[in-house]
This record gives structure tokens, C-alpha cells and sequence, in this order.
């Protein structure tokens, strides 16, 4: 049988009751229960992080600190945002490196800078001859479904039904991709948009403007 360690190196017998002292001791309040990755299988691993990450999100802890999530490894991967206590403690977060990011430019600027075109768009999926056809690096795109009056999209001839596939040099294959690219970099620049219009592709040259936070 294996024989996993913990913080006060008492050693453990079997899988299931490292779990248990995992959930008992960090419901006590013990900041980690740190263990040598050698000592797990991969699906060990996926297990442990599961369970820090149930306890951790748990918001019925008294003595928990801030709600991080926190893998095998006792790395930071992502900060808690909202629960839903009645539904078995389901938590929602934003990974590490968005906090960290949003946390620099709140310290730098006082508030988080980022640029939009003004578009409704939606994630869709481009069948296989489209994507050889224009050499697109990904099979999807963004369907524009509505373009704001007076927006920069409008400005720039972007028209509803429109598929926006890239953004300068970055692949657009989603609305996430869309949303990543837009940042405070693009602010007032003018910037290639690449999109297939009826079959066809075409460059349209649109010119981000800031979000207003306040």
C-alpha cells in the first residue's frame, strides 16, 4: 500500500484516508495540506486538487482565508468570485492570471482600460472547406448578429451577418478570442479586422474605442 505525507510528515496509509485528513484538518482551518507529487498517479493528483477545491469553496468554513483555489502543487489558480450555498457549494472564478492583471492595472491606473468595437456576436463553428479555403488557422469565427449605431464596427463597414475571423495578427475563432484581443493596447489605433462577408474574405480597418467603466 502506498503511504502518502503530509505538513507534520505523518505518514498515511491509502489514498482515501488522505482525502479525509485533507477535508478534516482544512475545515479546522489549516492553511494547506501540502504532499510530494511524486507520492500520486496523475488521477491522484486530479483527486487531491479536487477536494482542496471543494473545501476551499465551501463557504460554510469559520477559520478558511480568502477564497483562492489552489492546486496539488500549492499554486494559485484562480480566485472565487460568487457561490451558490444551495447548490452544493458550486463556485464561480476567474483564473489567476485575469486577478493578478486586473489587480496590477487597478494598482497602476485606479481602473481596468479596455477597447471595443461594438459589436453582438456569437461563436460559430466554419466547416472544414471554409477553413482551407481562407488557410484559417482555426474552424470558427464570430457571427456578428448586431452592430452599435455610430460604434467602431459601424464606422468601419462591419455589417450584420458579417464572420470576424481575426483581429491584426491574432485568430478570432470565438467571442472569447474577440474579447481577449481587445485590450487597452488597441485604444484609438487603428487595427486590421479580417471577417468573411458571402463567401467571401475581405480587411476592414476599424478603430477601437474605450469601454466607459464608470
Amino acid at each position: 500500500m502506498k503511504r502518502y505525507y503530509i505538513t507534520d510528515r505523518k505518514a498515511v496509509g491509502g489514498f482515501r484516508a488522505l482525502l479525509e485528513i485533507i477535508r478534516d484538518q482544512m475545515h479546522l482551518g489549516v492553511d494547506l495540506i501540502q504532499i510530494r507529487e511524486k507520492d500520486l498517479s496523475a488521477r491522484e493528483l486530479f483527486e487531491f486538487t479536487l477536494a482542496v477545491l471543494e473545501v476551499r469553496a465551501n463557504e460554510k468554513i469559520a477559520h478558511a482565508p480568502p477564497k483562492i483555489l489552489v492546486n496539488a502543487r500549492a499554486e494559485v489558480v484562480g480566485v472565487n468570485t460568487a457561490i451558490i450555498a444551495g447548490a452544493q457549494g458550486i463556485c464561480f472564478a476567474v483564473p489567476a492570471n485575469t486577478a493578478q492583471f486586473v489587480a496590477s492595472r487597478l494598482i497602476r491606473d485606479g481602473r481596468v482600460r479596455r477597447s471595443y468595437i461594438g459589436v453582438v456576436g456569437q461563436t460559430i463553428a466554419l466547416t472544414r472547406r471554409h477553413a482551407q479555403r481562407f488557410h484559417l488557422a482555426v474552424q470558427g469565427g464570430v457571427l456578428v448578429t448586431d452592430v452599435a449605431p455610430n460604434g467602431p464596427a459601424a464606422h468601419a463597414g462591419l455589417r450584420p451577418r458579417d464572420i470576424i475571423i481575426g483581429l491584426e495578427s491574432g485568430v478570432v475563432g470565438s467571442v472569447d478570442d474577440l474579447q481577449r484581443q481587445l485590450t487597452e493596447d488597441l485604444i484609438g489605433r487603428d487595427a486590421e479586422l479580417s471577417i468573411l462577408r458571402a463567401g467571401t474574405q475581405h480587411t476592414l480597418r476599424v478603430r477601437p474605442a474605450e469601454i466607459d467603466t464608470v
